[in-house]
């Protein structure tokens, strides 16, 4: 798995992507958002009115959406979607 950053580095890294700042999806749009990923919904934890889901893309991501978003789109545990982020959401260390 590639994901693209804003800032350049080279070797082994660790990234972090603000679960809010992900981007759910059933089907990519086209968009200026440099990572896209396929995967399926593998947890979903609900927070009142948000859900907390982890996404297995091939690596674990948390994304945090709106109940509204969560219904409205039906998805359940296996369900397949994609997540998007910009480059410059990514935190690397």
């Amino acid at each position: 798995m590639h994901v693209e950053i804003a800032e350049q580095r080279q070797g082994e890294t660790t990234i972090f992507v603000n679960p809010q700042d992900i981007i759910l999806c059933q089907e990519p749009p086209h968009s200026s958002a440099r990572n896209a990923f396929r995967g399926k919904i593998a947890e979903i934890t609900d927070l009142g009115n948000l859900v907390k889901l982890k996404v297995d893309v091939g690596r674990v991501f948390s994304v945090q959406i709106t109940k509204r978003s969560y219904n409205e789109m039906k998805l359940t545990l296996s369900s397949q979607v994609c997540i998007l982020f910009k480059a410059s959401s990514v935190s690397v260390f």
